[in-house]
């Protein structure tokens, strides 16, 4: 295998990485769509990997930390979006540890209150519970939050 595909290869990460961090599941399909042979493709990621370039578990952690300052999402959905990058399950639940049901909890009420000031009838009251739903954010979370924007505690939004 000669080095200078190799070579193109490595450059070829640096460009996508220049752009933006990437997991090696990401980079991995970008080389091989762009033709390079499979051997080519474990050298050059090998390389990355060695020269610290290239951690899904730093991605992960650092995914996470960004998502959550730019815009409250919950934990399931910081979980597909991880998946979807090929990011493993454990290396997941790892950047997710801090991210437990109170901070989650936390997250979705200020994002209500910002996105739903001065509501409380019962459809905004199923508006709000679909739209943190889709932010992924956790049945019982959607729940209590509701609960609290209401102002009862027997509410259900089932």
């Amino acid at each position: 295998m000669p080095q200078s595909e190799i070579k193109r290869a490595v450059d070829k990460c640096y460009r996508w990485l220049a752009y933006r961090a990437r997991t090696e599941y990401e980079l991995r399909r970008k080389l091989e769509s762009a033709g390079f042979s499979p051997a080519v493709v474990d050298m050059a990621l090998t390389g990355m990997k060695e020269k610290k370039l290239l951690d899904d578990q730093i991605f992960a952690v650092n995914w996470v930390r960004r998502r959550l300052s730019a815009k409250p999402v919950g934990a399931g959905r910081l979980w597909a979006e991880l998946r979807q990058k090929g990011v493993d399950g454990e290396i997941i639940a790892v950047a997710l540890d801090g991210y437990d049901e109170e901070s989650e909890l936390e997250a979705a009420m200020r994002l209500a209150r910002k996105k739903f000031a001065g509501s409380g009838g019962g459809s905004d009251l199923r508006r709000l519970a679909g739209f943190l739903t889709r932010r992924g954010f956790s049945g019982s979370v959607v729940a209590k939050v509701c609960r609290r924007i209401a102002g009862d505690d027997r509410f259900d939004i089932s």
